[in-house]
């Protein structure tokens, strides 16, 4: 089974609806793994965005988790996410290769998910869907 990751940016702290950039996805079967870098916008508040999805027998779980900087001109960020308690929590946590964790700014604003009805999910927690599955035997 595997795990698939998007990407997103938010040229604001907003994160209004329909104004996310992805920034790509990706299906991994590995949970250790780096993906390649992209470029973001320097000298301005922006939202990173990071979302999980797994599917299991009869349910999906999709976490996600949001972290808002200002970026510095010339500088590099490695965004680590990490998936934990069977994909029932998550957490994206920003660092800088050279000055180590980068405090990500505090915000309540924007989340990763929605529930029933639009109901904002709490960012690192799990929106877990369940759905039957009839399993049948073909001559």
């Amino acid at each position: 089974m595997g795990h698939h990751y998007n990407f997103y940016l938010y040229q604001n702290s907003a994160c209004e609806h329909g104004s996310a950039i992805s920034l790509g996805g990706q299906l991994i079967a590995d949970l250790h793994q780096e993906l390649p870098a992209v470029d973001i916008p320097a000298g301005r508040e922006i939202s990173l965005m990071v979302i999980h999805g797994e599917g299991r027998f009869g349910q999906s779980r999709t976490c996600g988790d949001v972290v808002r900087l200002q970026p510095q001109s010339g500088q590099s960020y490695v965004l680590n996410f990490q998936v934990r308690e069977q994909g029932m929590q998550c957490t994206a946590k920003l660092r800088s290769p050279d000055s180590g964790e980068v405090a990500s700014l505090p915000f309540t604003g924007c989340h990763a998910l929605k529930g029933q009805g639009g109901k904002p999910v709490p960012n690192g927690q799990a929106l877990v869907t369940q759905f039957h599955v009839k399993v049948v035997r073909e001559p």
